[in-house]
């Protein structure tokens, strides 16, 4: 099992233990469950108004979630499920609590009809609105009779469910800054039922000045279903006592009555209730009613919503309000269980109505005239009938939600401008219409459909296979305009770039410092690499129509994230690239920027150029433009049989076609296509270093900077790939020396267990030497169309003096060997192998072969060099350090950096890069553990700001700091004179 990443907070009850995870996109962020905003409400507490939250010793675990509130789940075949004690919520923030910027804070409060559902992450996954931007909490509150019975007086005045929810906007002002939120901008937003939650917290005096801003999706007080009179709840309290055996009229006898009576019998009880009545559409038994003031000093409403909204007794915060095509194409499923439900329907019409609408039932001349009227509108002289479902639904959808959030956003504006209505009317693959109409889904948006592409829920596990590249902009579209909204009150800051496949809708993003830039992300350099283009070189990518969302991040490539997690992330369709520039290109101003193409590492099996690694925050300071990007990893990018059924170096193709796309299109973002710096570092580095040596790069950049990797480090280059490939298709079960056969093999397996299966295919001498399995090699065959990346042996090509001569900065920390010790950490039994082997100690080159006398003569002369007359051991890990600096990285380095400089007559740069102070945490993280010195990779939070970039390092005066403004003083003055 992965390793746990804890980390604590202090609330004002105590200590939390929360965890760092991983989303399926690869997003990192910290989660926070189950956390008690109020005191447990059973026994004496029951049907009372919430109370504070208890104070608990020591540090508490949040990393399993509350309690749901009791209910019937109607989604999972109709199961009593929950407990009392359910007042509960959760935190998800993308950076660690107290670190990063402040963000605005974002409540979810969950829907379900005031009955049924629940914020944890089964119905409200977060996933997708981890964009670095916000804090999220979702929250649990009591439903049913045990949060929305009311005797129409002092006794049970009624509306605990939302008097919990006040409750929990409480905590949040007293704790969500531990989090790293901001208590004076917070958002609520909810739908259905949690949405008439929002407004009603926009009605109460209660929620004053605990929220700033509101989102209410798909409802409104204003829903006939969302509120009782208190006189009706009343009534409806004692039908409760009645069926449960307390024939009484007064409230203290019900009241102890109802004490009594488990939980599961009384959520029971109401199911039966409503099973007697009629089946009317958006029947609730218990919701939000009316206190009066008298009663209580804590009153959550003493009025009509309808009544405070003409009277203006609502507050004034930013808001959005809006509703799907046809809200209520749910209401049919009735008909798939009742054959004569259109002929009730058709019969009965006025009665439904009547329910509906709460009209009063003993004037029943003027129902009917209404009732005859609204029929007329919308079926005219035509029957209630199948044929007419379609006209039902809209009347049902304007009846019990589109009326009810028009009025609301109309009286709302009355006093306040700033107020959103929206349509939602995406017809996507990814539905909720696919679930409810399996075999014929009906045309248009159902309640709901929004809602999951706001969040993951098991109920849309079935759904998604229908998640591809249109449902993902759309949410990423959604997911931007209202994060958006939270942080400023208004709607999205964006700007618009034609590129030569179509128009990128980006952002304007502030940084720490202040420095302003424009943000382009998730733009596709490329064909998606699937089905058939799997192991082919690159394709161009196609056009789009319209403008395509470019405010969030593409998908990583399928990898094993090895640093956090250990977990298998990605998607195949990931060439994809971002770009940042700090101005847009106008008619007055022609002045293009120099560009910087940042090419990430990762032992060439992991990683991303997405901005959770690679912010531009730093750099972008530089003036210059920036562009990071994706590229294929592990087999998918690196497989080669070394013949024409597959084209080898594909990782590195994709680079060069995300060049090419930079030499077509980065002038539109204000970039000079003749001025670009290619830069990256490990194996990223070293596919700098491949670009310089590779004839299909040449004109594509000007200058390169390779931090700490070289394809002369023994890990860059593979020299027996088609004994790779074979093997690889060996561990699948593919047992064949027939190149064809073993690719269109490979071709069927799901990427999961491909990139598993290269990883454990390696034998353990392979990973003691760091011997990766899937790397750039030389080309000895491609198909027809295809070109070699690498046409001959690297050493020859610079020997030669036949790579691409441009300025260069090359260069390594002063510790690089520093990050093998965390496989050695992990897995002790290899360092036994490097006591006990003699020639184990040896890095892997093409031309010594192990186990020989040669072989162990070097390994022995290594060992004494380094190590004298000690043991390899834990002792002499500074030692075994040097070694593994010198082997992996710095010889090679240094080999090529000589090499070019004899047959170059560009500048040629060589650095060492030694500072070691204030980033203990990351050399952990890379490292497993700790000794002197400044690691592999440590150099990286000095150019971008990702999320191993902790708030204090980014104030004022600070060496780390310093540190940055040299470094991209350094890095943009050379991408911008050479």
């Amino acid at each position: 099992l992965a390793k746990r990443h804890t980390v604590t907070v202090k609330v004002t009850q105590g200590w939390l233990r929360g965890e760092r995870v991983m989303s399926s996109t690869g997003i990192t962020y910290y989660s926070f469950l189950g956390i008690p905003y109020a005191r447990p409400p059973v026994g004496p507490f029951r049907f009372k108004a919430p109370q504070p939250a208890e104070r608990w010793k020591g540090v508490r675990d949040a990393l399993t979630e509350g309690d749901l509130a009791p209910q019937i789940d109607i989604l999972r075949e109709n199961i009593y499920v929950g407990k009392e004690n359910c007042l509960f919520l959760n935190a998800y923030s993308s950076t660690a609590p107290c670190e990063g910027d402040i963000k605005p804070v974002v409540v979810w409060i969950p829907g379900g009809s005031f009955t049924f559902g629940s914020g944890n992450k089964d119905m409200a996954g977060p996933d997708r609105l981890m964009n670095g931007r916000i804090i999220l909490v979702s929250i649990n509150y009591r439903l049913g009779a045990l949060g929305f019975l009311s005797t129409g007086d002092e006794v049970i005045p009624g509306n605990n469910g939302l008097k919990d929810q006040v409750m929990a906007l409480r905590w949040v002002q007293q704790n969500i800054a531990h989090f790293g939120g901001d208590p004076s901008n917070v958002t609520i937003f909810g739908m259905s039922a949690g949405a008439a939650s929002v407004h009603y917290h926009l009605l109460s005096p209660m929620s004053k000045g605990l929220f700033h801003r509101a989102i209410a999706h798909s409802g409104s007080a204003l829903n006939p279903w969302a509120f009782d009179d208190s006189k009706i709840a009343r009534r409806k309290a004692f039908k409760l006592g009645e069926t449960l055996g307390c024939r009484t009229d007064c409230s203290k006898t019900l009241l102890e009555f109802l004490s009594t009576i488990t939980a599961r019998t009384l959520v029971n009880a109401v199911s039966e209730i409503l099973a007697d009545e009629e089946k009317i559409p958006m029947e609730i038994y218990f919701k939000p009613t009316n206190e009066h003031s008298n009663y209580m000093e804590d009153t959550f409403i003493s009025a009509p919503p309808k009544q405070l909204m003409s009277d203006g007794n609502f507050q004034t915060v930013p808001f959005i309000t809006g509703v799907t095509s046809m809200e209520a194409m749910y209401t049919l499923l009735d008909a798939n269980e009742r054959p004569c439900y259109y002929k009730w329907t058709n019969d009965d019409f006025e009665h439904i109505l009547t329910k509906i609408l709460n009209l009063p039932e003993n004037k029943k001349k003027e129902n009917n005239a209404l009732s005859s009227k609204i029929k007329n509108f919308y079926f005219k002289e035509t029957p209630i009938c199948e044929k007419t479902k379609q006209r039902l639904i809209e009347l049902y959808s304007d009846l019990l939600f589109v009326e009810g959030v028009y009025r609301t956003a109309k009286e709302l504006s009355r006093k306040s401008a700033s107020v959103f209505l929206y349509q939602f009317s995406y017809e996507g693959e990814y539905r909720l219409n696919k679930i409810f109409f399996k075999e014929k889904p009906l045309p248009g948006t159902c309640h709901g459909d929004e809602f999951i592409y706001f969040f993951d829920a098991f109920f849309t596990e079935a759904l998604r296979l229908n998640f591809d590249y249109e449902c993902s902009k759309i949410s990423s579209r959604m997911i931007n305009m209202w994060t958006d909204f939270a942080t400023t009150g208004k709607m999205a800051d964006t700007e618009i770039v034609n590129v030569i496949q179509g128009s990128l809708r980006g952002k304007k993003v502030t940084a720490y410092n202040g420095v302003t830039y424009y943000s382009f992300q998730g733009i596709p350099y490329a064909k998606p690499p699937v089905g058939p283009l799997r192991f082919e070189a690159p394709q161009s990518p196609e056009p789009w129509d319209g403008i395509r969302d470019a405010s969030s991040p593409g998908n990583t490539a399928p990898q094993v994230e090895a640093i956090i997690l250990n977990k298998y992330i990605g998607d195949e369709d990931c060439l994809f690239l971002n770009v940042y520039t700090p101005k847009l290109p106008s008619l007055t101003d022609g002045e293009k920027k120099a560009v910087m193409v940042w090419i990430h590492g990762g032992a060439f099996n992991q990683g991303s150029g997405n901005e959770d690694m690679y912010g531009p925050d730093h750099l972008i300071a530089g003036d210059v433009v920036i562009v990071t990007i994706n590229y294929r990893l592990g087999p998918l990018g690196f497989l080669y049989t070394e013949d024409v059924e597959t084209s080898g170096n594909i990782g590195l193709k994709d680079q060069v076609m995300a060049l090419k796309w930079v030499q077509q299109n980065i002038a539109k973002f204000g970039g000079d296509p003749n001025n670009v710096t290619i830069f990256g570092e490990s194996a990223g580095g070293a596919s700098v270093h491949c670009q310089l040596l590779s004839p299909m790069s040449k004109g594509l950049f000007h200058k390169a900077i390779a931090q700490s990797g070289s394809v002369l480090n023994p890990w860059a280059l593979v020299t027996n790939p088609r004994e790779r490939a074979f093997r690889l298709g060996a561990a699948l079960g593919c047992h064949t020396t027939d190149s064809k056969k073993l690719v269109e093999f490979l071709r069927t397996v799901p990427p999961k267990e491909l990139i598993e299966a290269a990883e454990t295919s390696r034998s353990p001498e392979e990973m003691a030497n760091f011997d990766l399995c899937f790397t750039p090699c030389v080309e000895n065959a491609v198909a027809e169309g295809d070109e070699k990346f690498l046409p001959s042996d690297p050493h020859s090509i610079m020997a030669e003096g036949k790579f691409n001569q441009v300025p260069c900065i090359i260069g390594f920390t002063s510790h690089e060997g520093m990050m093998m010790l965390r496989p050695l950490n992990e897995k002790p039994e290899m360092i036994e192998m490097l006591t006990n082997k003699e020639d184990s100690i040896i890095p892997y080159t093409k031309s010594l072969k192990k186990n020989t006398t040669e072989s162990k003569e070097i390994g022995s002369k290594i060992r004494k060099y380094y190590f004298g007359e000690k043991y390899i051991c834990k002792e002499t890990l500074p030692e075994l350090v040097d070694l593994y600096s010198d082997a992996f990285f710095i010889h090679g380095v240094k080999k090529c950096a000589l090499l070019q400089l004899s047959h170059s007559t560009c500048p040629m740069y060589m650095y060492q890069f030694s500072f070691d102070e204030g980033l203990e945490f990351v050399t952990q993280l890379l490292a497993g553990s700790r000794t002197p010195g400044t690691c592999h990779g440590v150099d990286l939070p000095y150019l971008f700001k990702g999320f191993y970039t902790k708030q204090e390092y980014l104030k004022p005066d600070t060496d780390h700091l310093k540190i940055v403004k040299i470094m991209v003083k350094l890095w943009t003055n050379f991408a911008k004179t050479g």
